[in-house]
């Protein structure tokens, strides 16, 4: 494109940094030479740093080693620096992180969702001040704190102009309140009507849009007055131009990526892109960064100090063994592989999202707030659970799980909106269509996978009797969750909000939940690889009378996790266990045994046997993985069985059940229990099986729950510890029996 090359006075210029890297003996990058009739300038980038302090001295290298090569260079950041941050930034506030980023000479950054992790007024009284580079927020209204503009003359005297904006999702994804009375608009709006502005007054020659939002959403829409868009918050690398002619990057994420673009302006004010690209960034290893190693060139020293002094901090703060666990608790997985980082996966709950959930639990009632359950948002787990050889966890790695520092609270909810707020994880969109809680041993719910979406839930369970939808039932989770974000609009409508009077965080509560184990002698903790939600699609229509030889099919589903737990290779299909107590003055159907009716094939009787598929699952956007060529999974239907029975011939009239079972690891046994009617001297079904879009009518009153996995009402003896009732979900409800052991995790 062409501008007019006149200089007039910048709305807010600084001088470029100069050659901050001399003598250090590192070999410059190539660089494009200037022309003959224009200059070249670097743009260097990074995006959602997150406090990996381990890449900043190879980022602060390559962008001294710009600097030595062309002095019109320019670093910018596209915001999240801090927030969700490493162990060693965030135990000191992320002012690790802050100062290297100084020291590798930051000169603007865009504000990204992170930052307001602590509110707003923490942002600009606490970080702001500590920062050497201004942050802009230009799509942030309510606000005079934050400049939307900066614009650096670099060292020949070309204006870039840099446009900083943030998701407009972001009051969805931070505490409420610390961005209470702040409005977040367009971004890509706000871009192109400060670009027009500033070709219109001639203030800039390049035109770089921040954009803290992934490029799938924003790219197409700038306009022809940005050069250059940096991008970021969904942690994905691209290089694309657009059909506007714009050049964007997103460069991942954690300071794996340098973006770096290369352009030159000409004397007429024509801008062209010679270069755009990812560099790779080289991390110092745990040994040299705690100083046991030596570092050799490519690691800038000044930063390299700054990042050795938090390590040297947070030592022994992190190395402290708070606990102990028999086996690893894993994050949900798209690869079915331990997760090498933030997990991304959100569409399946798993043994440590669920546990995390129940220490929520446990922790609001500790805190005499009379918690019915705990949940824990999607995104909300940061990192795998994993032992070291002795079986120890330290405190380091239990915040590494929920590193936040969300408070935990309550709030009470209806029986019905406990049951919006289970369908609300499946109005998910692209590549995440589910968004699963965390869920405590306290609850557990049916879904229909095929059902549409509003309509998935079928049957809800709190400590094993069905959810009332009129009571009033008291949730605990992190205050972020609770106020509406991630998508749960449900707690919008929830009342009594509380919080624990000694403002207990996230990653203190999973600390201490295991220091007190460990105090009282407990035994190692290891998941019972449970599942709290199963999928039950009805082929077959349960809706009906059945006759002896009559086939019934049900696809069942979330029957495994998705990383490497032992995971059920079958399912077993038996005539129930179904037994109702005699009702006076009344003949019930079959034989009886006293005052109780048993079903006339005998219970146990094996009617079906059906393998497990254990492949990864993926719904909606499944693009394979360009780095892998493989299909991740984003959703919670790992574990799929379509299990087809035939009714016995020697079945009489009356109630039928049949009894769907599996087991992951051989020591606990899950079911799911469906009772039908039988008559029979009913002529067959005409109907060929189809989906049914609607759950059976009732046809027995509840009876006492039968403890899942025992088939005489007890626990399989494995020296189970139990935190809450030894029961098991087995309540018949619309025809339907779960059986769900309401234990997250036992001891070894």
């Amino acid at each position: 494109m062409t501008r007019s090359n006149v200089r007039r006075g910048a709305v807010s210029a600084v001088a470029a940094a100069g050659a901050i890297a001399l003598g250090l003996g590192v070999a410059a990058p190539a660089s494009a030479e200037p022309t003959p009739a224009g200059t070249t300038v670097d743009l260097l980038s990074i995006t959602d740093f997150h406090g990996a302090l381990r890449t900043a001295p190879n980022i602060a290298q390559q962008v001294a080693d710009f600097r030595l090569a062309n002095r019109d260079t320019v670093f910018s950041s596209v915001g999240d620096s801090i927030g969700g941050s490493t162990f060693e930034s965030a135990i000191d506030a992320d002012e690790p992180t802050i100062q290297a980023l100084n020291d590798a000479g930051l000169q603007v950054s865009a504000v990204g969702n992170h930052e307001f992790d602590q509110g707003f007024d923490d942002l600009v009284d606490r970080v702001v001040p500590l920062a050497d580079f201004p942050y802009l927020a230009a799509n942030v209204e309510g606000q005079t704190d934050l400049d939307g503009v900066e614009i650096i003359t670099t060292f020949n005297d070309v204006r870039v102009a840099y446009i900083g904006t943030v998701t407009q999702q972001t009051p969805s994804i931070v505490s409420e309140s610390g961005v209470a009375g702040l409005t977040f608009t367009d971004p890509v709006a706000v871009t192109n009507q400060i670009a027009d502005q500033l070709v219109l007054t001639d203030q800039a020659d390049v035109i770089v849009a921040l954009a803290h939002e992934g490029s799938g959403v924003v790219a197409s829409g700038f306009n022809t007055n940005v050069d250059v868009a940096f991008t970021g918050h969904s942690h994905e690398e691209n290089v694309q131009t657009t059909p506007n002619g714009v050049t964007v990057v997103q460069s991942s994420s954690s300071g794996a990526r340098l973006g770096h673009v290369a352009l030159t302006v000409a004397e007429d004010g024509t801008v062209t892109v010679q270069t755009a690209e990812n560099r790779s960034v080289t991390s110092l290893t745990q040994r040299q960064a705690d100083g046991l190693d030596p570092i050799g060139a490519g690691f800038e020293p000044t930063t390299t100090a700054t990042v050795r002094a938090a390590f040297d901090y947070a030592r022994p703060i992190g190395a402290e063994v708070i606990g102990e666990l028999g086996a690893p608790f894993l994050a949900p997985s798209p690869t079915g592989q331990p997760n090498s980082g933030t997990p991304q996966h959100r569409g399946s709950e798993s043994p440590l999202s669920n546990l995390i959930a129940e220490i929520a639990y446990l922790t609001a009632n500790d805190g005499g707030l009379g918690a019915d359950f705990g949940i824990i948002n999607p995104g909300g787990i940061r990192a795998d659970l994993v032992p070291n050889a002795d079986g120890d966890i330290t405190f380091r790695q239990a915040f590494n799980v929920t590193s936040f520092s969300n408070l935990i609270g309550t709030l009470d909810l209806t029986g019905a909106q406990v049951d919006l707020m289970l369908e609300q994880q499946f109005l998910g969109q692209g590549s995440r269509p589910v968004l699963a809680l965390g869920l405590s041993p306290q609850l557990s719910y049916l879904y229909d996978p095929t059902a549409p979406i509003g309509d998935r839930v079928t049957d809800v369970f709190v400590n094993g009797a069905p959810v009332d939808t009129e009571a009033t039932y008291t949730v605990a989770s992190n205050v972020f969750l609770l106020e509406g974000q991630d998508g749960f609009t449900v707690f919008d409508s929830g009342t009594n909000p509380q919080a624990l009077a000694a403002g207990t965080i996230d990653w203190e509560a999973t600390a201490d939940f295991f220091r007190d184990r460990l105090a009282a002698g407990e035994e190692p903790l290891v998941p019972t690889y449970l599942q709290q939600s199963v999928g039950l699609h009805e082929v077959t229509s349960l809706d009906q009378v059945f006759a002896p030889g009559d086939e019934i099919t049900v696809d069942l589903s979330s029957l495994s996790f998705t990383s490497t737990e032992p995971k059920p290779a079958e399912v077993v299909a038996t005539v129930g266990g179904l037994t109702l107590p005699a009702t006076a003055g009344e003949t019930l159907p079959g034989t009886t045994a006293g005052d109780l009716v048993v079903p006339a094939a005998a219970p146990g009787t094996v009617l079906a046997t059906v393998p497990v598929d254990n492949a990864i699952t993926c719904t909606g956007t499944c693009a394979p993985n360009p780095a892998t060529g493989l299909v991740e999974g984003n959703d919670n239907e790992m574990g799929r069985a379509s299990v087809t029975i035939a009714v016995p011939a020697d079945t009489e009239d009356g109630p039928f059940s049949v009894r769907y079972a599996w087991s992951a690891d051989g020591q606990f046994t899950q079911f799911i229990e469906l009772t039908v009617n039988v008559a029979a001297d009913v002529a067959p079904p005409t109907e060929e099986p189809s989906p049914s879009p609607t759950a059976p009518t009732p046809t027995t009153p509840p009876t006492a729950p039968p403890v899942a996995g025992g088939g005489q009402g007890e626990l399989p003896q494995t020296g189970a510890e139990l935190a809450g009732p030894a029961v098991a979900l087995a309540a018949l409800l619309l025809a339907l029996g779960l059986g769900l052991v309401l234990r997250r995790r036992r001891t070894v």
